[in-house]
């Protein structure tokens, strides 16, 4: 069921595994979203920053620059959107998740997830962004 809003929100998926970034890609669209792909940190950024953006889904570990520097160099040019950030989880990876915890637009899904769980967040902090 799509909602008449979701049409004018505009998402980006920014994860480094073509596969799994076009599967989410399809759940997406097919609720009346659109979508684009970043295949890297750096395309993910350069993105947002040329505006339009809505929602960033975000993969932690991607090259060029990871879901923890695509973050904080997005904040640091102003530039603070809803996100999603997707992973495998690593021990690693631990420090940096609670970092982004904090952050009140940010939620954490660990792969595999139901789409389900995720449409839910996606229209979640659509909504709440629309409601400040």
């Amino acid at each position: 069921m799509a909602y008449p809003d979701q049409e004018k929100a505009h998402l980006l998926i920014a994860d480094d595994d073509p596969d799994f970034a076009e599967s989410v890609k399809d759940i997406l669209e097919r609720e009346g979203y659109s979508v684009w792909i970043a295949k890297n940190g750096r395309k993910a950024v350069d993105r947002v920053r040329g505006d339009g953006i809505q929602l960033l889904i975000l993969d932690m570990g991607m090259p060029v620059l990871n879901g923890l520097y695509v973050c904080l160099e997005l904040k640091a040019s102003g530039h603070i959107l809803p996100t999603i950030i997707v992973t495998a989880y690593t021990d690693e990876e631990s420090g940096a998740l609670k970092l982004l915890k904090s952050i009140p637009t940010t939620r954490i899904m660990y792969k595999p997830f139901n789409p389900k769980v995720l449409l839910a967040e996606v229209r979640a902090l659509l909504e709440a962004r629309e409601e400040v």
